[in-house]
């Protein structure tokens, strides 16, 4: 999180009703937003981190370090849980899947309005179910969220992100893809992707537009490699 103690909240909720180990990793926030972020800790249940690296690949990978569950699951601190996580979780807690792929959702974050968001995953997801392909999964869906990741996996192939200032989920996404082993797809949505004023999302520059073209040369390289070029981004 970074400048986000009033979302938080919103996110910690929605998954309450799970059993899992939380963890915010704070991304150079001010000093008063750290200690509003500390604030929650009276009313929830979560271990508080200062991001280790740079960025939020660094706080991602922050997060990768004090991990100690079977699955992990991502999420952005302006995003939130569906009301179906708890089933959704126990359905596929026992999978034997290195990833399990989850359909999303999207709604503007201050009313909750439909938004675009999914769009790009619902598509991606409608070609994976159209053709049996499942390479559209493993190459397309470049975000880290909507997703369970088994911990083991992740740390078997020392799978991280790169501590850059955008699209430092690119290449973790994809490498993960490449090399998990089995993975599976759940229809029914898991994660809510929001859009507000002001996210890396939203917030256009020069450096962040250079990152992202940096990094998506290197995701199509790394698919070449691989023999899936028909796939690159």
């Amino acid at each position: 999180h970074k400048i986000s103690s009033k979302l938080l909240p919103r996110l910690i909720q929605s998954c309450l009703n799970v059993k899992m180990q939380i963890i915010v990793v704070d991304d150079g926030s001010c000093e008063d937003e750290y200690k509003a972020v500390e604030q929650l800790r009276d009313k929830y249940s979560f271990e508080l981190y200062n991001n280790e690296g740079k960025y939020a690949g660094g706080a991602r990978n922050t997060a990768l370090k004090y991990a100690k569950g079977e699955w992990i699951v991502f999420a952005d601190a302006d995003d939130y849980f569906t009301p179906l996580v708890a089933d959704l979780f126990k359905k596929h807690k026992n999978s034997d899947a290195d990833i399990v792929y989850f359909n999303i959702t999207s709604a503007i974050s201050d009313t909750g309005e439909k938004a675009y968001r999914d769009e790009h995953i619902k598509s991606i997801a409608k070609r994976y179910l159209e053709t049996g392909d499942e390479n559209y999964l493993r190459c397309c869906y470049t975000a880290p969220w909507g997703k369970l990741y088994k911990r083991d996996f992740i740390k078997k192939n020392n799978i991280l992100f790169d501590e850059v200032i955008a699209a430092n989920d690119m290449m973790f996404s994809i490498k993960s893809g490449l090399k998990a082993n089995k993975i599976t797809y759940e229809e029914q949505e898991f994660y809510c992707n929001t859009i507000s004023a002001g996210s890396i999302t939203t917030t256009l520059s020069k450096d962040r537009f250079e990152s992202k073209l940096n990094v998506t040369l290197r995701v199509n390289d790394l698919l070449r490699e691989n023999n899936k070029k028909k796939y690159r981004v």
